[in-house]
């Protein structure tokens, strides 16, 4: 099993996908920020924005340098899991340019070289079109937005496609859920409206910000390694959207 081959980090247990019916097609909704296609044989995550950490530390702010790692381990632990043949980064696989370190680069090659039996496409993202292209040995093929797969329309910016349904990223997407004590957190979620679907940002080093969310969307918060349908308790902040 791949996982052997990572440090396993102290993260919740494997939890069961949520399935979802997107465009006609069953989707699998999974704890680690990614959406498993299986008509499609794919695993699709957004905005892995690896080589932050190396960004902050280049400005001498300490931050540990287990990002990658981490985020590796979760991609090895759901990609084993799906048996997926095919990975698709909808935009944002790096930060930018101070990030592209040593220690970052090498884990992100010995991660593709164990896992060199599934195709990794990048769908490119603005940060992916600053921070230089990707290295040869990583084998990923970089593909400018729009791509059309299936029913889906690849992309990083979420924005409607008369195409098809469009899967896509660059929001890093946060739903905010509170108690009958007024309580409140803030969780990263996956959103799927009429016509636009947008993932929760991959990396693990990422912040998000709440999005306003129109009745009939769907939404599905991510805790503790759980998906769970909060839909119908979402609290709906104040502010733009993007088109449904």
């Amino acid at each position: 099993m791949r996982l052997s081959t990572l440090a396993q980090p102290l993260m919740p247990p494997a939890a069961e996908p949520l399935c979802v019916d997107v465009a006609g097609e069953p989707l699998e909704l999974h704890g680690e920020h990614a959406v498993f296609w299986p008509g499609g044989g794919t695993l699709f995550i957004a905005d892995a924005h690896w080589g932050k950490a190396a960004t902050f530390r280049a400005s001498a702010i300490p931050v540990p340098d287990t990002e990658v790692d981490t985020d590796l381990f979760r991609l090895s632990r759901v990609l084993d899991r799906t048996g997926a043949g095919r990975l698709v980064v909808l935009g944002d696989l790096l930060h930018n340019r101070r990030g592209r370190d040593e220690a970052t680069f090498a884990a992100i090659a010995a991660w593709r070289g164990t896992h060199a039996d599934i195709d990794v496409v990048l769908i490119e993202g603005n940060h992916d079109r600053s921070s230089g292209r990707v290295p040869k040995e990583w084998d990923i093929e970089v593909l400018k937005e729009p791509v059309l797969d299936g029913p889906f329309v690849l992309k990083h910016y979420p924005d409607a496609d008369d195409r098809g349904y469009v899967l896509s990223g660059h929001l890093h997407p946060k739903v905010k859920l509170h108690s009958a004590a007024l309580d409140r957190v803030k969780l990263p979620c996956f959103w799927f409206g009429e016509s636009v679907g947008v993932l929760p940002a991959f990396g693990s080093l990422i912040d998000g910000a709440p999005v306003a969310f129109g009745p009939g969307d769907r939404v599905y918060a991510v805790a503790e390694g759980q998906v769970l349908d909060v839909s119908a308790i979402a609290e709906v902040p104040r502010g733009r959207r993007r088109p449904r």
